[in-house]
């Protein structure tokens, strides 16, 4: 019986040493050195180095500072720290010509959306889990630069009806890669006016979900790239999209699935395929 009571104190006093030395750790951790301030030291650096790799770990960031940066245009500004958003910042992000990510902000003030709806060129934005109507407004008045005009919302994981609506006036690449809800009639909202989409949690298209995704037409393009099997008839709604269609994952293709992916008067993706038969390179490729 002493040799179990002894061993129970043993076992006690060294919980309670484990449960200090955690405490303790985590009341002395030097909190500082998870904050990373973008101030004019590190502006300084980022443009005599020209490496903007820094910015990855800044967690608050100086308005004067940040100014700085924005004159050297196409760069990649990465805030993947950043969890606050400020007007003064989105402001000044607003007339900045390059790529910007700001993926660990969770929600997303009116005020800024709208100053990040001036911006121009590629804007990401996957921490987003939810997307009113209003903030998508703002958001689908983001511009193109020189070469392009992509949006990624790829931490939403549903879209509603009137979101898609404010959305589909989007005049640019609308990247969804988390939407697991696909209704394609909501994704019909989407893409029936200048919206370019894409999306990656669609294994396969049947006749009938093509027919509702696509409607009548799709003015801009399609990017299925996590497609695996295409049913021949749901191709057949393929041809109704005006800009282009992208099946990247489609490993093989026969010659009845090449003859309704040909009448794609566009662009066609199929950089899966590593192989045809004669039949089926003949379809795809005869001269229309």
């Amino acid at each position: 019986m002493d040799t179990v009571l002894k061993s129970l104190k043993l076992s006690l006093t060294f919980s309670n040493f484990f449960l200090f030395f955690i405490y303790s750790r985590c009341c002395f951790t030097d909190l500082s050195k998870l904050i990373m301030r973008l101030d004019q030291a590190l502006a300084d650096k980022i443009t005599d180095t020209f490496n903007f790799s820094d910015l990855k770990k800044v967690t608050e960031i100086e308005p004067e500072a940040l100014s700085k940066l924005t004159k050297y245009a196409y760069n990649h500004l990465n805030f993947k720290s950043l969890l606050v958003l400020d007007l003064e910042v989105a402001t000044i992000l607003s007339k900045y010509d390059g790529s910007i990510s700001l993926d660990k902000l969770s929600e997303l003030k009116a005020s800024c959306a709208e100053q990040l709806g001036k911006h121009k060129g590629e804007l990401s934005l996957n921490g987003i889990r939810t997307l009113d109507e209003n903030i998508a407004i703002h958001l689908s008045k983001h511009k193109k630069n020189t070469f392009f005009n992509n949006l990624h919302l790829n931490g939403l994981l549903r879209i509603n009806p009137a979101t898609a609506d404010a959305l589909s006036n989007f005049k640019g690449k609308l990247f969804l890669h988390g939407v697991k809800e696909t209704d394609p009639v909501v994704l019909n909202k989407l893409v029936s006016k200048t919206c370019s989409l894409s999306l990656q949690q669609i294994d396969s298209l049947s006749k009938t979900f093509c027919e509702s995704l696509v409607g009548t037409k799709v003015k801009g393009s399609l990017h299925l790239d996590s497609v695996r099997q295409v049913d021949p008839l749901a191709a057949e709604s393929l041809t109704k999209v005006k800009g282009g269609v992208s099946l990247n994952c489609l490993l093989k293709i026969n010659s009845e699935l090449a003859k309704p992916l040909a009448k794609i008067t566009k662009t066609l993706s199929l950089d899966g395929i590593n192989s045809l038969d004669e039949n089926t390179a003949f379809e795809l490729f005869k001269t229309k």
